[in-house]
Formats: C-alpha cells, structure tokens, sequence
C-alpha cells in the first residue's frame, strides 16, 4: 500500500511540473543570450546605436551573457530599439512580458531603459498595430532590476516582437548602455485571472476558484493544477486536498462542458467555475457541517464551441 501512494504521489507531482511548464512556455527564441543575440535583431541601421553580446551575466552564470544595448546621446531621447523575433500570439489571450535590465553607474550621459511588445496583423510581424506596450521604465543604476506587465493582445493581433529599448535623456555626445538578459513572453490563462488560487482548465479557458468558511475562520482555497482539465484546491496546508474539480468538453455530441466535482471536506465551501469566454459561471455551495457529495453536471455550460 505504502508503494502505490508513493507512486501515486510521484505521478500527480510529475503532472503539476508537465501543466505549470505548459503554460508558461517562454515564447521568446535566445531569451537568456548565452552565447549569441541570436533570433534578436536592430532592423534600423544607425551608427548611434549598437547591439551586441556581452559576458555579462544578471546572475554571476558563467556559462551565460547578456544583450549590451546602446545609444549615443546625439540629442535628448535618443533610442536604440532592439527588437526579438517575431512569434505568434492569439487575439483576446493575455500575456506577460519582462526582461531583467543592469544599468552601469558613472556612464557619459543618462537614460532610461524599456521593454515593450508590439503586436502585429501579420505572421511575420510586417504589419504592426499602431498599439506598443510598454512596461516600467527604469532609471536606476547599479542594480539589477526586473521590468514586467501584462495585457491583452488586441483584435486582428496574430504575431508580436518585444522590444529592448535604452533612450539618452541628456546629450552630450556620449554613450549610454545597459545589460538585458532573461527576457520572457508568457501567455497567461483564464483571461488573465490565472494565480496560485485559480485553476485554469480547458486550455485556460475556465477560471475555477473556491471560497471556504468555518464558524471563526474563511479564507480563498490555493489551487493546483494536475492536468489541462482537472485540479485540486487546499484550505490549510498544500498537503491536504480539501477538493478535486474538473471540467470536460462534452461538446461533440452533447452540446456542453460538464463540471465534475467531489470535496473530501464537510465546511462551509463555494466553488466557482466562469467561462472567460463570455463570462458564463457555475457555481456549488456546500453549507457547514455538510458532508461534501459529488457534483455532476452535464449540463453545467451551454457556450460551446
């Protein structure tokens, strides 16, 4: 008996790693410049701007670099874009992106650093919607410092590139560079909503959370995630499964999604199952001091496909 729990636990532990890793699959290609900027590019020739690899790791790693991105101060805001290549995106899907930038102190003029993703109507990124994201621009120098943001990428989007960008905010002829490195794109699921106490299922499509309620005592359940269709929540402690819930395609043939659900829990709990799709949501509330029974609903969501 002992081993079959130990293989059972190896198998769900493994699952969690395979679901996690899928959906934050890095979209970037050479996101970390460990021996090239390869898959990177300056599309705009310029003799006041560079782009080039460094040894320079964010994390001391001796087997990894940077992009070195650079701009003379020939004038005030002086840009030196530096553009990813180009990957696909899907309309309406939420995205993060972020990159790790070191500005070096003491340099000939001043600047600020960007990072921004700019979608396209076009797979090979021709087309670039008049919209760029930019994220927090940073001035701080001598530290490492991580920029990030999030959004949905806009109707007619089907590609994007980010972009490393350093901008002279003085003058005088002189260079300003800064490090970039560990460069990310992620899509994030359930129409942005995905965090440690939200399920996304159905490839995201789904956000699942549970709400739980003693007589002194509530809180949100922490979720996680096994497969693309099921998962569990906790109440308190991530060791003790409180409630497993799943959401099925049962459209072809049966014209719904089901949601299937079993607590091993007899407290006050409110489960929450929304569609990002269209906003649609099921719900079951099981009162205190109730055993909770399984819950099977074929009929759960009519929004297919």
């Amino acid at each position: 008996m002992r081993a079959t729990r130990v293989a059972l636990t190896a198998v769900l532990a493994v699952a969690v790693v395979d679901s996690a890793e899928a959906a934050s699959a890095n979209l970037i290609v050479n996101p970390h410049f460990n021996r090239d900027l390869a898959g990177w590019s300056q599309p705009i020739p310029n003799p006041n701007t560079s782009a080039s690899y460094d040894v320079f790791d964010a994390h001391g790693a001796s087997d990894s670099g940077s992009a070195l991105v650079s701009a003379i101060g020939a004038g005030p805001f002086f840009a030196s874009p530096f553009w990813s290549s180009c990957f696909p995106v899907t309309a309406g899907k939420y995205y993060r992106w972020s990159a790790e930038v070191f500005i070096p102190a003491a340099q000939a003029e001043t600047g600020v650093v960007q990072n921004g993703l700019r979608f396209s109507t076009d797979p090979a990124c021709a087309s670039p919607l008049p919209s760029t994201y930019y994220i927090d621009n940073t001035s701080v120098v001598g530290t490492l410092v991580e920029l990030h943001a999030e959004g949905a990428a806009p109707p007619g989007a089907v590609a994007a590139e980010i972009l490393l960008n350093a901008i002279t905010t003085s003058g005088g002829g002189g260079t300003f560079s800064t490090y970039f490195d560990n460069v990310a794109v992620v899509e994030l699921g359930c129409g942005g909503l995905e965090s440690d106490t939200t399920l996304c299922l159905q490839a995201g499509r789904f956000a699942v959370t549970a709400d739980w309620q003693t007589a002194t005592a509530s809180g949100q359940a922490g979720a996680v995630q096994l497969t693309s269709d099921t998962g569990y929540f906790w109440f308190f402690s991530p060791a003790n499964v409180e409630v497993v819930i799943k959401v099925l395609n049962g459209c072809v043939g049966f014209q719904h999604y089901w949601t299937f659900s079993a607590g091993l829990t007899n407290l006050d709990v409110d489960v929450t199952v929304t569609d990002t799709d269209n906003g649609a949501f099921w719900n079951y509330h099981n009162p205190l001091n109730t055993s909770y029974p399984p819950q099977l609903d074929i009929n759960a969501f009519a929004t297919c496909p």
